[in-house]
């Protein structure tokens, strides 16, 4: 009976024990989560910089990984910057020439068979300081004859009652179709069309250099009373329909802002987008 009580002490004993190295890791190795973030911006976080680096790790070495990229864009919509695709052995995502806003990173890993996650963060780029004017998106693929949209974006203006800016891309590659207002001018305005935007006759070509000039008075009075923008988001959209296979960079070559006064508001010009045209199958 005494051998039977120590055997059954010394069996707690090494339970015990083995309990508490496993809380503390004193002797038992911790493995890696399934997946875990090695390098990646804090969630949550705010970057200045508009290229991102998330590195990861798996709790095995044969772990297979595939990510997505979303983006909540400035009306607040969800879409999919960068879809799943196929399991692979890769463990870092280069994100590059991202426009400003908020992003969710989603990573998902495959081993024998079993999925893991996914693991999120959720991320915002804020790489333009002070007022600019941006297209968005900043890179497009389309097809050869497909009608596709760029919108025009200010950030952070204050008191923005006209403006006037020159940009640059190739008439050979995309034909203008229209100039519409966009989703900050009807929500300041409260309508659906400023005239000026759907009035093909405020642009104009200046031969193939795919100069086009938009003059737009973002005003309109009610009693007497002038209403001016303040704020971020879409100010206009360019409808554009694609001629031929190619790549075309849209930049502004020039930007004034003026605010009810009649004053320059000082801004940056933001970046280039790029329309990159295909071939249909």
């Amino acid at each position: 009976m005494k051998n039977k009580t120590l055997n059954i002490t010394f069996a707690i004993l090494i339970l015990f024990t083995f309990y508490s190295c496993k809380q503390d890791g004193s002797l038992i190795d911790s493995p890696p989560e399934f997946l875990q973030f090695v390098e990646a911006p804090e969630d949550g976080d705010t970057l200045t910089t508009d290229d991102v680096t998330i590195s990861w790790v798996g709790g095995d070495e044969a772990i297979n990984f595939r990510y997505k990229l979303e983006y909540i864009d400035f009306s607040d919509s969800l879409f999919e910057f960068i879809p799943y695709g196929e399991y692979l052995p890769f463990k870092t995502a280069y994100l590059q020439n991202l426009d400003d806003g908020k992003y969710i990173f989603s990573l998902m890993g495959l081993n024998a068979g079993i999925e893991g996650g996914p693991e999120t963060l959720t991320f915002y780029i804020d790489a333009l300081a002070g007022t600019s004017l941006r297209y968005f998106p900043r890179t497009t693929n389309t097809l050869i004859d497909s009608v596709d949209t760029l919108s025009i974006i200010v950030d952070d203006v204050s008191n923005l009652y006209d403006m006037t800016t020159i940009a640059s891309f190739d008439t050979t590659l995309l034909e203008l179709i229209s100039i519409e207002s966009g989703s900050l001018a009807n929500e300041f305005f409260g309508i659906g069309v400023v005239p000026q935007y759907s009035d093909t006759t405020v642009v104009i070509r200046d031969g193939q250099s795919g100069n086009l000039k938009v003059t737009s008075g973002l005003s309109i009075r009610i009693s007497s009373l002038s209403q001016s923008i303040t704020g971020s988001g879409e100010v206009m959209s360019l409808i554009y329909k694609a001629r031929t296979r190619g790549e075309t960079e849209l930049e502004f070559i020039s930007i004034d802002l003026l605010d009810d006064t009649g004053l320059r508001i000082k801004s940056s010009k933001g970046q280039k987008a790029i329309v990159k045209i295909l071939e249909r199958e």
